[in-house]
């Protein structure tokens, strides 16, 4: 919102540091320490203000409990809300978290029953609610890093491996659990959909890459984002040739892709609507090489 600051420092112990919220304006004596006192070996990683200004969310280590943990405050102060709640009080939150655009809730990775194997939670910022949303994985396999929250904020989508060949796929649930929805298509074995993947800005569609039709070779797909029929979304790729990246317009209507669509390892920019259909070509002729 554009009134405060909030900015890590040592500013009250050397080498301990604590997150601290500061009016814009100023001046330095009104700021105001978010956590509460640390002791020598604790320590923060990693923090993020809610959309709607009113919130941090922050990663913090303490030597009582020899983890990371994730934890909510207002802010201008007060009280923290640790959002793992307490029966995680011996497993570790990984620092790749998100809050919602709606500001309610705070998506994490944690590793709750095995360790290092990594399940996405979805935790109500004043605490009132913790769920697992990534439900029905294979046994010793985790979520990735690379999951996103719809600018609606009605669902998140994720990456994980669900079978014992470390497959992995990409999954659709509601903020806020529910059933698991998988989006992807049958992919070819040993294969994975390719972690950078997009939610078009209206929160309908999900954008992903994979080898759904043919081994080794990356298509790009669109998929309702609550399930449905992938359709692919490039032309037919010569010999050799894959998406290789891709961006959906702020109105949700195409998506524009690089792919060495025509002439293998020639890296052209398409467009095509984001449903599927008569792509074309952007850019003109490039000159040789």
């Amino acid at each position: 919102t554009g009134d405060r600051v909030v900015y890590y420092a040592d500013a009250d112990v050397w080498t301990q540091y604590d997150l601290y919220s500061v009016p814009i304006t100023g001046p330095g004596g009104s700021s105001v320490k978010l956590n509460p006192t640390l002791s020598f070996d604790s320590d923060i990683d990693g923090f993020q203000i809610s959309p709607d200004g009113d919130t941090v969310v922050y990663r913090s280590g303490r030597n009582t409990t020899n983890s990371w943990q994730i934890y909510s405050v207002p802010m201008t102060g007060g009280e923290e809300i640790r959002l793992n709640g307490g029966f995680l009080s011996t497993a570790a939150v990984l620092v790749y978290f998100q809050i919602s655009p709606d500001s309610n809730r705070a998506f994490f990775l944690a590793d709750v029953a095995i360790d290092e194997t990594y399940d996405l939670f979805s935790a109500a910022l004043d605490g009132s609610d913790l769920v697992k949303v990534s439900t029905g994985l294979a046994a010793g396999y985790s979520v990735d890093p690379s999951f996103l929250v719809s600018a609606d904020s009605a669902r998140v989508v994720f990456r994980a491996a669900t079978t014992a060949a470390q497959t992995f796929e990409l999954f659709s649930v509601p903020v806020a659990g529910g059933t698991v929805v998988r989006l992807n298509g049958s992919l070819h074995a040993t294969e994975d959909v390719e972690p950078a993947f997009s939610i078009s800005p209206d929160g309908s569609r999900v954008i992903y890459r994979s080898d759904e039709d043919v081994n080794d070779v990356i298509d790009l797909w669109s998929v309702p984002i609550a399930g449905g029929t992938p359709i692919r979304l490039n032309g037919t790729l010569v010999a050799g040739g894959d998406v290789l990246d891709h961006l959906v317009t702020p109105n949700s209507t195409r998506v524009v892709y690089l792919a060495d669509q025509a002439t293998d390892s020639l890296n052209e920019l398409w467009s095509v609507p984001i449903g599927g259909g008569g792509g074309v070509k952007l850019n003109r002729t490039l000159a040789s090489g």
